[in-house]
């Protein structure tokens, strides 16, 4: 089964990191589906690893993700 992404790996984004703004690129996306043992209902995480100057830098979330650094800023 193929999955559709709203970004893709080698796409460059801006995140908050350190309390700083940051350009990375996207180097890797990881999707997992569960059953929650506590609500019994089916939930979906999907996290992005970003990496900085080849070196990872950590994994976000799609909400904590901006395509620009306008778009960044907006949100604080």
């Amino acid at each position: 089964m193929k999955r559709e992404f709203k970004r893709n790996i080698g796409d460059d984004v801006w995140v908050i990191y350190n309390n700083k703004p940051l350009l990375c690129q996207i180097s890797a996306i990881n999707y997992c589906e569960f059953i929650s043992t506590i609500s019994f209902e089916l939930e979906k995480i999907e996290r992005y690893t970003l990496k900085f100057d080849d070196k990872y830098v950590d994994q976000f979330e799609l909400k904590d993700i901006y395509d620009t650094k306008e778009d960044l800023i907006k949100s604080l």
